[in-house]
């Protein structure tokens, strides 16, 4: 059964003067009652017959009778009687007079008690003995003078004297001069320590023979050696570096991906590493690479792809590189035993050349960041290496050349 506000929401619908809640109340309401969705019908049906009705224009005397009856009434006599609406009494003004009346009170209040403190401090006053002023008193006698230090009875034999008011500082002539102070102290020895300054240098210079001199130097000071090469264009360098390397007598194997990376044009950084080589050795290729990159670059200098080199020396950091990259780990040098020499009869040139590869060998990977790495035993090339990769000899050195 409908309520009253139902019947009114209804037929407010059917004017279509609802707001949309009350759209959304009578969307439920429809849905819910049958009794709703009749009266909504009914309601429609009336404002279209009535909107059917034909419409009548208003008698011509209408008007005339209007204005006319509009001229007999007197306004004023119209207007209602405006009632004067109360106002709210403002609290501003009281509160002002409470203030001015608490600030008065309380000024009343303190000059109250300062009049009490100077009344007891007057009775105070004259309470208190009256002496009569004397004249001051001369003694003849000088004053005693009062101390704690109890009297102490001096020898026959010694004098004593009246110290001195204000003694003049003096030197006593029968003592010697004392001078007081510290100890002397050693001065500690002074020792030279040895600091190991990275080798930073332009690769245009390495054909300078005091650059030679200390690249080789550096090369030789450890087992494991890391060269940092810095260029304009890594797929270049890469080429470039794998170019010289081959024809200096190194054997360059290039992993599947590094080869893919290179085939595409994809820059990234490179890793180098190889087992085989003396430091001399390394020199020469550097050399080799150094006069490569500078042969077609004569004319402007600026045009060369390397641009400098960096030997920092290895950390924990480049070993858990190599162990990543292809899964070996850095080890210490072992000697090979020597071989009874053999007829060259006894071998063919194909195992001849093969050593020759196997002795001086090297490998470039991608030097991937450490989330995009994958198993290096995944790689055929990694593990070819791995598999004719030998016993260090005497002399050569663990290189890991970054390519940036």
């Amino acid at each position: 059964m409908l309520t009253a506000n139902d019947r009114i929401l209804i037929a407010a619908s059917v004017d279509g003067s609802l707001d949309p809640r009350q759209h959304e109340r009578l969307h439920l309401l429809l849905k819910q009652s049958s009794d709703a969705r009749r009266l909504q019908r009914a309601l429609r049906r009336e404002r279209s017959k009535i909107a059917e009705l034909p419409q009548h224009s208003a008698p011509a005397s209408v008007l005339p009778a209007v204005m006319a009856r509009i001229a007999e009434v007197e306004p004023w006599s119209t207007l209602p009687s405006v009632s004067r609406v109360p106002q709210k009494r403002r609290l501003l003004p009281f509160a002002v007079a409470a203030s001015v009346a608490m600030l008065a009170g309380l000024g009343v209040w303190y000059g109250v008690q300062a009049n009490q403190h100077r009344g007891l401090a007057q009775a105070q006053v004259q309470s208190l003995p009256h002496v009569e002023p004397t004249e001051p008193m001369i003694l003849d006698v000088s004053p005693e003078v009062v101390s704690r230090i109890p009297l102490f009875d001096y020898p026959d034999d010694v004098v004593v004297v009246d110290p001195e008011v204000a003694p003049v500082p003096r030197v006593a002539p029968d003592r010697p001069r004392e001078v007081y102070g510290a100890p002397f102290i050693p001065l500690p020895k002074l020792d030279a320590v040895q600091v190991k300054l990275p080798l930073l240098a332009e690769f245009q210079d390495l054909n300078r023979d005091e650059v030679k001199k200390r690249l080789t130097l550096e090369l030789s000071k450890s087992p494991t050696v890391r060269v940092d090469l810095f260029s304009r264009d890594p797929l270049k360098a890469a080429e470039l570096l794998i170019a010289t390397g081959r024809a200096t007598g190194v054997h360059v194997i290039i992993d599947r991906v590094a080869q893919e990376r290179l085939r595409r044009r994809i820059p990234t950084t490179w890793l180098l590493y190889s087992e085989s080589l003396t430091p001399e050795e390394i020199t020469t290729w550097l050399l080799r690479l150094a006069a490569a990159d500078a042969k077609p670059a004569t004319a402007n200098p600026t045009q060369t792809v390397y641009q400098s080199l960096h030997i920092p020396g290895t950390s924990s950091h480049d070993a858990k590189d190599l162990k990543d990259l292809l899964g070996i780990e850095q080890r210490k040098l072992k000697t090979t035993k020597a071989n009874p020499a053999k007829p060259l009869s006894d071998g063919t040139l194909a195992e001849i050349s093969s050593s020759l590869q196997k002795d001086k060998s090297a490998i470039l990977v991608s030097y991937l960041p450490q989330k995009s790495r994958v198993n290096p035993n995944y790689s055929r090339d990694i593990k070819a290496w791995l598999d004719r990769r030998g016993d260090r000899k005497p002399g050569t050195v663990a290189l890991e050349v970054i390519l940036h």
